[in-house]
């Protein structure tokens, strides 16, 4: 399914930014046809970094394992 979305998706894309007049052996403008799926690989980066981030641990001085410094001295 996803061969056949990208597929299609880049032959839009390549149709689309077909040059009207080929400059020698150049028929398409490759940077335009590149542009969309650069922006679309920022725009999964961000949701990932959003989404799917370890958030940060709570970790205080005074207590080890479950339990308060002062109840792990010795008297």
């Amino acid at each position: 399914m996803g061969n056949f979305v990208g597929s299609t998706l880049a032959g839009k894309s390549q149709a689309l930014h077909t040059l009207a007049e080929p400059r020698s052996a150049i028929a398409h403008d490759w940077h335009a046809i590149w542009t969309a799926p650069a922006w679309g690989a920022v725009a999964v980066l961000v949701v990932f970094t959003i989404f799917f981030r370890d958030l940060p641990k709570k970790m205080h001085a005074d207590v080890i394992a479950g339990r308060k410094e002062e109840d792990l001295e010795t008297p």
